[in-house]
C-alpha cells in the first residue's frame, strides 16, 4: 500500500555544522596538540569556529557556529634550530597581527608549548579574524562503512589569514578567490587510498570527522 503518513518532509536546506572551504570569519576557540608516533615530535592544530549563526542552527556538540580544526604546520621538535618549529611560530605572529594582538602575543614568555599555547589562547579569546580555508581530499567512509572521498580543511600555504574579507581577498593572485584548481589551496585525492595518513595524520581523520 502507498501511503504518506509515515514519510519525510523536505523541510529546506540545513546548514553544515562544519566550516566549508573559501573566506570565512573566525576565531580560535582553543589548541590541540598531537604526538608523533615516536614521541619525539607533536603538531600543533587550532580550533575554529564561526560566529553565532542562530535560528534553528544545531552546532556540533553543543556548539553556537560552525567549527573545524586545522594544522599549524607540520611535526615539530620545538626546538629553536628546527625550521618546522619556527615556521609554526611564523604562523601564530602571522594569525596574530591579523587579530591586532602582535604585541600582546610578542610578550609572552613560556617554558613548555601547553604553557605559551594556553597564553596565546587568552590573547586570542573571541577575537574574530577573516581566514582562508582550504582543503585535502582523503578516502572515509560513510555512515554505512562503504569508502567515501571526504576532506580535511587546512589552512593554505600562502594569504591564509587577514583583519576584513576585503583585505584577505586582497592577498590573493589577481585579488580572485583560489578554488579546487588550485593545488596551494585544495589538494584532491588521487591514489584511492584508504590510509589517510601522508602528511595529514590527525586524530581528526582517525574519527572520520570533517576537520
Amino acid at each position: 500500500m502507498f501511503s504518506t503518513k509515515e514519510a519525510k518532509v523536505d523541510s529546506g536546506f540545513k546548514t553544515p555544522q562544519f566550516i566549508n572551504i573559501g573566506p570565512n570569519e573566525l576565531k580560535v576557540t582553543g589548541f590541540e596538540i598531537t604526538q608523533s608516533n615516536n614521541g619525539e615530535k607533536f603538531k600543533v592544530q587550532a580550533n575554529l569556529e564561526t560566529k553565532p549563526l542562530g535560528g534553528d542552527f544545531e552546532g556540533f556538540e553543543g556548539a553556537v557556529g560552525q567549527i573545524g580544526r586545522v594544522d599549524l604546520g607540520i611535526y615539530i621538535t620545538g626546538k629553536q634550530d628546527d625550521k618546522a618549529t619556527n615556521d609554526f611560530i611564523d604562523i601564530i605572529a602571522t594569525i596574530a597581527t591579523a587579530m591586532g594582538v602582535k604585541e600582546q602575543v610578542d610578550a609572552i614568555k613560556a617554558d613548555s608549548i601547553e604553557d605559551f599555547l594556553n597564553q596565546v589562547k587568552r590573547v586570542f579569546n573571541n577575537k574574530y579574524t577573516w581566514f582562508l580555508i582550504g582543503a585535502v581530499e582523503y578516502m572515509g567512509k560513510d555512515k554505512d562503512g562503504s569508502p567515501k572521498v571526504k576532506m580535511l580543511i587546512n589552512l593554505p600555504r600562502y594569504g591564509y589569514v587577514a583583519a576584513t574579507e576585503a583585505e584577505l581577498q586582497a592577498r590573493q593572485k589577481d585579488n580572485t578567490w583560489p578554488d579546487k584548481t588550485n593545488k596551494y589551496f585544495y589538494k584532491a585525492l588521487v591514489k584511492m587510498d584508504e590510509d589517510p595518513q601522508q602528511s595529514t595524520d590527525t586524530q581528526s581523520i582517525k574519527d572520520d570527522l570533517p576537520f
